[in-house]
């Protein structure tokens, strides 16, 4: 199986470290930015290459997923370096270590698929990832950048109460707990999260109770949003109770849904909307781990 590595060294675990050699005739492509990847892609892609193998985290894995249906007729299998901070879609994937890679391209590895939630806006390409959220979803994400530490769940728990405290007290309280005007249906939103991954998020990290089999979990919080802390814990382990239900908390599961909010972020990266940004499943993409 022809492969390629494409390693982003901008990445947490990456960054100013070299990169791990792998065994066998890989193709070694150091990305360095979003511009020529359209480029570097075709070019793959004319080579006949089979495996992509992605080192990096969910933002440049977004960044490649994007841009594969122009770049390949078919979309080639994808292996997953965890080169990221949270690396949520390495967890539900199967993160590939580099000793490994010989076996995946000899076939021995395991082939799982998972669902690309593709976000359209006006006036810019489609996106495809994995998870996307709004309203206070972003500004946790900002929060992240300036004040988090660590990696994984122990980084989420604290961006978490850093988000908590700045809604209090801190200078984006009031914007924090108005929320947005509209999230995915009429009225204010204080945060919402869509995205196509199964199961938990991270260790304990659930929050989403919607039944069904549509391919795209979502939750949304109302603003304003009574009880805050004590209803963020309860929706963050998708165990709602009754009162959060009668005061506006909902999830459920979509084929298709449509978020009137002003901006978004997708895999780590924030993006504005002039317009509705409409969200649909329809692709997948096969890791092999």
């Amino acid at each position: 199986m022809r492969a390629a590595r494409l390693r982003n060294p901008a990445s947490a675990r990456n960054r100013g470290r070299p990169a791990t050699p792998l065994a066998g005739d890989v193709r070694e492509v150091e990305l360095t930015g979003p511009d020529r990847l359209d480029a570097t892609l075709a070019a793959l892609a004319a080579e006949g290459i089979e495996l992509l193998i992605v080192d990096g985290g969910d933002g440049t894995l977004r960044e490649i997923a994007s841009r594969l249906p122009d770049a390949f007729p078919r979309p080639p299998r994808l292996a997953v370096i965890a080169g990221g901070n949270t690396n949520l879609v390495a967890r539900h994937a199967g993160a590939a270590k580099p000793a490994e890679i010989a076996r995946l391209r000899a076939g021995g590895g395991r082939e799982r698929r998972l669902r690309l939630l593709r976000a359209e806006r006006e006036g810019a390409p489609p996106l495809r990832g994995f998870i996307l959220g709004w309203g206070a979803y972003e500004t946790a994400t900002r929060i992240a950048a300036e004040e988090g530490r660590g990696r994984g769940a122990p980084q989420v728990a604290r961006t978490i109460l850093a988000t908590l405290r700045r809604a209090a007290f801190g200078a984006e309280a009031t914007s924090l707990r108005r929320g947005v005007e509209r999230g995915l249906g009429p009225g204010r939103a204080l945060a919402g999260v869509a995205t196509t991954l199964e199961g938990p998020l991270l260790p304990g990290l659930d929050p989403f109770w919607g039944e069904g089999d549509d391919p795209i979990r979502w939750t949304e919080a109302p603003a304003p949003a009574p009880h805050l802390a004590l209803g963020l814990a309860f929706a963050l382990a998708g165990r709602p109770t009754g009162w959060m239900r009668r005061a506006g908390y909902r999830s459920g599961r979509a084929a298709t849904l449509e978020l009137g909010a002003p901006a978004f972020v997708m895999d780590g990266e924030r993006f504005e909307a002039a317009g509705p940004v409409r969200l649909s499943a329809a692709e997948t993409l096969t890791f092999l781990s």
